[in-house]
């Protein structure tokens, strides 16, 4: 194949317009980029040190049980995406060390793909590793902050799964008697009372000392009927 049939897209560092490499592609291919109208349901978002080895680590977890259309879903277009709006102001990046021979070898490639005669879309200087400061490997992350990412992490993901249960369970029940949603909504208020009390417990002693006696009756109850399950057992 000759060398003006190849061409070769460089990516544009960090901080570039989002459309930028999208561009450069669309001027190779030959297309306008306005078309594309439909958002992107995957954006390649950059995650932060510590979230970067939370997902590296529940990988390893995970041990290869997932297929690749598994993975995608759930890792990749949930996981990473909910990670990815986290504020992490420290981004990973190669150590000082490691800089030296990246570099050579960047060189190396820049060298080869200029005296080959290939299209170049882009700027090749942006093969060149930069260093920055502050950067960190991911392996670098403490506990403290493994367990923050893994925290937000977990509570982005039961907030999804709540929201996707409610759109299920409530087309499930568009045509319940109405008796039956009023037990519903009552339950709800119960529980909003409930967790209501408890609040004002934690700032009033006369409150804690209702809430107390109120929990000791239910336990009472609760005890009275596990005695009754276990006289009628066979």
């Amino acid at each position: 194949m000759p060398p003006e049939r190849l061409h070769v897209i460089t990516v544009p560092r960090s901080g570039s317009s989002p459309d930028e490499l999208l561009g450069r592609f669309a001027s190779v291919i030959g297309f306008e980029p306005k078309a594309l109208t439909e958002e992107p349901k995957w954006n390649n978002e950059t995650v932060g040190v510590a979230a970067t080895e939370v997902i590296r680590r529940v990988n390893e977890r995970l041990g290869g049980r997932l297929n690749q259309r598994e993975h995608d879903k759930i890792m990749k277009m949930t996981v990473v995406q909910m990670l990815a709006r986290r504020s992490e102001p420290v981004r990973f990046s190669m150590p000082p060390d490691e800089l030296a021979w990246i570099t050579g070898r960047a060189d190396a490639c820049i060298a080869e793909l200029t005296t080959r005669g290939y299209r170049i879309v882009g700027d090749l200087d942006e093969l060149r590793p930069l260093h920055r400061e502050g950067a960190r490997r991911p392996d670098d992350a403490t506990d403290a902050e493994l367990l923050d990412a893994a925290l937000d992490a977990l509570a982005m993901l039961a907030e999804d799964y709540a929201a996707t249960w409610w759109e299920t369970k409530r087309a499930s029940v568009e045509d319940v008697p109405e008796a039956r949603d009023v037990k519903s909504r009552a339950r709800r208020l119960v529980f909003q009372g409930q967790r209501k009390a408890a609040t004002m417990a934690d700032k009033n002693a006369v409150a804690a000392k209702a809430m107390g006696a109120v929990l000791s009756r239910r336990e009472k109850a609760r005890e009275k009927a596990r005695q009754k399950a276990r006289r009628s057992a066979p």
